[in-house]
């Protein structure tokens, strides 16, 4: 009985917990059209455990995954589509423009907007209720404005956690999490011009 009043219990409990909600995110992500509604979904358990609510992993999750399904399964087309329209232009105007740095810049600078975007929309969408996809990308576009600092250094843990996994694979299964909830603190700093319930 002294172990399960343990610190020490206390501790793995938390962490067999992030360990399962990194797994849910990292399966329900594998389809690329529902890596938006997974991460907003990631997002709000990780925001309701930090308001003190309790309760299943999955209820919790798979509750705000399937909120707005086909909204979020659209925004994610929308960006998926964005990013490979990106990548194409890419390699179509490297190979056309290889001597003119400013075409290839324009494009990176173009893809890190998206990718502001995309943090910002999960993470205004995974903490607020009830936003219409209108009023979610209107909030996106101003806190992608007034917090381009943060992004950028959002950006970074996300390309330090995309290297780690690169580097050691065995490291997707604890390096996703550990990245949300830097992100998670990172973000709360965050100006957001919406009402967040």
């Amino acid at each position: 009985m002294k172990l399960i009043n343990s610190r020490f219990y206390g501790a793995m409990m938390v962490i067999t917990d992030y360990i399962l909600l990194g797994l849910l995110w990292l399966i329900c992500s594998f389809p690329l059209i529902t890596i938006y509604g997974a991460t907003v979904s990631l997002i709000y358990v990780v925001d309701q455990w930090h308001k003190g609510e309790s309760g299943s992993i999955m209820r919790l999750f798979f509750t705000k995954f399937k909120e707005k399904i086909i909204s979020r399964t659209f925004v994610s087309l929308l960006f998926l589509g964005s990013f490979s329209v990106i990548y194409f232009d890419f390699a179509l105007l490297t190979s056309m423009f290889a001597q003119d740095k400013i075409v290839i810049v324009g494009l990176i600078v173009t893809s890190l907007i998206v990718g502001f975007l995309f943090i910002n929309m999960t993470f205004i969408d995974g903490r607020a209720h009830e936003l219409s996809l209108r009023d979610l990308f209107k909030a996106a576009v101003i806190s992608l404005y007034l917090n381009f600092v943060l992004d950028l250094v959002i950006v970074l843990i996300l390309f330090l956690n995309g290297f780690l996994v690169f580097l050691l694979p065995v490291t997707v299964f604890f390096t996703p999490i550990l990245s949300v909830i830097g992100i998670y603190k990172l973000s709360c700093r965050k100006k957001i011009i919406v009402d967040i319930n």
